[in-house]
């Protein structure tokens, strides 16, 4: 899975401009793209050409998981019968099947197109950001806690999820993302 945001990014995020920490925070930005996408629901999302294994619903539409879908090349039904191209067409996020049903099954349809985004939209640029400073922050923290306290200072609490984790922020601007459905 690519990075989301550029080691110089999460570097101008944290502030941070000396290098001696660069793998840590390289390690970080990855960690932190991974979770991103765990949650967007996708393993990438630049464009690519992309052969993915589905499983027939027994209707006419095939979702994909690398959408938007820029272009169709081909459709296979359990590796042997070819359905012509024409006989498809496509949305951002599914195969249409004109003049037919794609057989239930499990994962016994191979669609073969290009797609993704062009860039990294913005707010998950920002979300990653989030997350890479969140888990920058908890380095120094126990990562069993819940909160914090010191008598006669006062106190932190942590998110649900923990320390470390994708912060809230970060959660709310991911799932706003996949309900615009990024279209190009």
């Amino acid at each position: 899975m690519p990075d989301l945001i550029t080691l110089a990014e999460a570097k101008d995020w944290l502030d941070i401009t000396d290098s001696a920490r660069d793998a840590l925070i390289a390690t970080l930005v990855t960690a932190a793209s991974d979770e991103c996408l765990h949650i967007l629901g996708r393993r990438s999302l630049l464009q690519a050409t992309r052969t993915e294994a589905l499983s027939g619903g027994g209707g006419p539409t095939l979702p994909v998981n690398g959408w938007p879908i820029r272009s169709l090349t081909s459709v296979t039904i359990d590796g042997q019968s070819a359905i012509p191209v024409a006989q498809l067409t496509f949305d951002d996020h599914m195969v249409i099947w004109k003049q037919g049903k794609f057989p239930r099954g499990i994962k016994n349809v191979t669609v073969v197109f290009s797609g993704g985004e062009d860039a990294v939209p913005a707010t998950v640029k920002l979300a990653t950001k989030y997350t890479v400073k969140a888990m920058w922050d908890a380095r120094k923290i126990d990562m069993n806690a819940t909160s914090e306290s010191w008598v006669g200072v006062g106190g932190a609490g942590f998110w649900p999820t923990g320390p470390g984790s994708v912060p809230p922020q970060a959660v709310s601007l991911l799932q706003g993302s996949v309900s615009r459905a990024w279209v190009s």
